[in-house]
């Protein structure tokens, strides 16, 4: 039994720590085949446990409603590539895919940091810079959040 508490109650340990153990060398230690070393005793360290955090979505949305929280925010990723593409100063840095989209300043990388700087001191909203192949330095805002709402776009474009 594994429970959420951080207690273990187990058989044979042996065999739990086998399905688990990750030994990188920048782990390994003189004393390891003397001690019990807890972080092979669960999943944290070496893998993403995922599906556990899904399940807990999809229980507390249902799947409809996660179905319907995915199409809105990919619906207000396509209002931000339409008003975008609708300004001269922006373009648009490769496809707009599902909440996804990675835009730019006309011009050099230096205006578009200070843009970025500036969008992120403002306190009103958060973006990410990201490098790509055609353009040096694209901005990459937060489409798919919680509380990403229609008119956060607004206050964007007043930013």
């Amino acid at each position: 039994m594994i429970a959420m508490e951080g207690f273990r109650v187990v058989k044979d340990r042996f065999k739990l720590t086998q399905a688990l153990v990750v030994d990188p060398l920048y782990l390994q230690h003189s004393w390891m085949d003397k001690s019990i070393d807890y972080r092979h005793w669960g999943i944290p360290l070496s893998r993403r446990f995922r599906s556990l955090k899904l399940w807990f979505v999809i229980r507390c949305y249902g799947v409809e409603g996660l179905q319907n929280y995915i199409r809105e925010h990919v619906r207000l990723a396509k209002k931000m590539e339409a008003l975008l593409r609708a300004d001269q100063v922006f373009e648009i840095v490769g496809e707009v895919i599902m909440g996804l989209v990675c835009f730019r300043m006309r011009g050099n990388d230096e205006r578009n940091q200070q843009l970025l700087t500036r969008l992120n001191s403002s306190g009103r909203i958060h973006m990410h810079s990201s490098h790509g192949t055609r353009q040096n330095f694209g901005i990459l805002p937060e489409i798919v959040f919680g509380n990403s709402a229609e008119p956060d776009f607004r206050n964007f474009q007043g930013t």
